[in-house]
């Protein structure tokens, strides 16, 4: 009887250990489509203010804020320090262009461009990003934001 028990027993917890791990993978994954989302959002952003169209500007803005405040979750879920404190300034800068309806300075439009890499950079497989997301944190943090 007391071997079955145990076996039940390594058997379940393998399969907790399994579901974790998944758990853990689908996390990393939704983190790395996020950091992409949020390059992508400020790029258009971006882009939408070099060429003088903010038609759509405002809905991104709002996306990319959402995007941001999911990702900052998930980063702390998963314990990547570095990708949730570069989420706090990005959240500000965000909500002080909202804020500027339409009326974006400089400063914010630079720091959005520099977080945004900033956070892309940080999730880089094969590189030394989490050291570039500090650099640039420090940065735009020494900046104001």
């Amino acid at each position: 009887m007391f071997p079955i028990r145990f076996a039940r027993k390594r058997s379940v917890n393998t399969t907790l250990e399994q579901i974790d791990a998944a758990s853990a993978d689908i996390n990393g994954q939704k983190i790395d489509r996020q950091t992409y989302q949020v390059a992508f959002l400020a790029d258009r952003i971006l882009e939408d203010l070099v060429n003088n169209d903010l038609s759509g500007t405002g809905q991104r803005l709002g996306e990319l804020k959402t995007v941001t405040n999911e990702l900052k979750m998930r980063a702390f879920s998963a314990g990547a320090r570095d990708l949730e404190e570069l989420c706090v300034p990005l959240r500000t800068v965000i909500e002080s262009l909202i804020k500027s309806r339409g009326k974006f300075g400089k400063k914010y439009t630079e720091l959005l461009a520099q977080l945004s890499l900033a956070i892309r950079a940080s999730v880089r497989h094969g590189s030394d990003g989490a050291s570039l997301a500090r650099d640039i944190s420090k940065t735009v943090i020494g900046a104001g934001a």
